[in-house]
């Protein structure tokens, strides 16, 4: 039934109100929008030349035959195709491991690692959040000791305190009369085992953050309401500790994660060039493709393929986190 001409008139009158005022918003917006864009193009333009443009040469490079002898003209080196990749993933042209091995080796020593940091750092979290005493100050900056070191620093102590033989372990050892034996945490089967314990040593402070500022945002009325309903520790925890903090540790497990896979300090600094099968993880196959074997198409091959192997499981994390199936 069509609307009588007074309410035909009333009706575009507010449609054409609302329809000013969308656009005067709008206008408003762009106005306010444009010096924000304009001061961003120079971060922008930093961002691409630095991180963008690299990664895009990378992938170039990836495809090409680069070593000392085409190094030099790189625009004009020899194309490859899927050689490259093909050699990565079998362990070819020279390669101690394939790439799926030392990518295997990544994931498993990071995800690995950040789950312990991730037990290991809400505990501490914790042990301090609720409380008041005048040692909790104290506590809480000990907490940050091993993540505040620099981590070439903290690499080194490690190496020195694990080294056969000559190391802080096994000259303790000597002279408290535990036996002469060196220690083996550097070689064969025990080197996965060290690598994993000296990087959570390293870690678990940044977990601790992310878990400690979680923490504080929860109102103590619902620890207080809980209590008064006779609920028990689990129970806090999983229905009010949990729930929020779950994001805040998705993100730290993300960025943790990332830091883990592409960390060449740390497995360099413990096993050397040349470190045992079991850690010879991407970023240091991928260096020893470049500066030992000198096939640098290889190596940027390698670090292609190590980009595919984290983005995709990092990506469905976040996803089923940040969904709200996991609360």
């Amino acid at each position: 039934m069509p609307l009588p001409p007074k309410r035909r008139r009333d009706h575009a009158d507010r449609v054409s109100s609302r329809t000013r005022r969308q656009r005067a918003d709008g206008a408003l917006f762009r106005r306010d929008l444009r010096p924000l864009v304009l001061m961003m193009i120079p971060a922008a333009l930093v961002l691409i030349i630095i991180d963008l443009a690299p990664a895009i040469i990378g992938v170039i490079n990836s495809f090409r035959l680069l070593a000392f002898s085409t190094l030099e003209h790189w625009f004009s080196a020899p194309w490859l195709g899927l050689r490259n990749y093909r050699e990565a993933l079998d362990g070819g042209g020279g390669l101690s491991v394939s790439g799926l091995s030392a990518t295997w080796h990544s994931l498993e020593y990071s995800i690995l690692t950040t789950l312990l940091a991730l037990v290991v750092g809400v505990l501490a979290a914790l042990s301090v959040s609720r409380r008041t005493s005048s040692a909790t100050p104290v506590l809480r900056a000990l907490y940050l000791v091993p993540t505040a070191l620099p981590l070439f620093t903290s690499s080194y102590l490690w190496y020195s305190i694990l080294l056969p033989k000559t190391g802080l372990l096994d000259v303790f050892r000597h002279a408290v009369g535990l036996g002469n034996t060196p220690n083996r945490f550097l070689v064969g089967g025990h080197s996965f085992a060290a690598l994993v314990g000296v990087d959570l040593w390293l870690a678990w402070g940044f977990i601790y953050l992310f878990a400690l500022a979680g923490l504080q945002s929860i109102p103590r009325e619902l620890y207080e309401a809980a209590e008064i309903d006779g609920a028990t520790r689990v129970q806090k925890f999983r229905y009010i500790t949990y729930p929020g903090i779950r994001k805040l540790l998705a993100v730290g497990a993300v960025l943790s994660t990332f830091g883990h896979y592409n960390d060449f300090t740390l497995p360099y600094i413990l096993f050397g060039a040349a470190p045992p099968t079991g850690v010879a993880v991407l970023p240091t196959t991928s260096y020893a493709a470049a500066y030992s074997i000198y096939n640098f198409g290889l190596a940027d091959a390698l670090a292609v393929i190590g980009v595919i192997a984290i983005i995709i499981p990092v990506i469905v994390y976040i996803r089923y986190v940040f969904s709200g199936k996991a609360a």
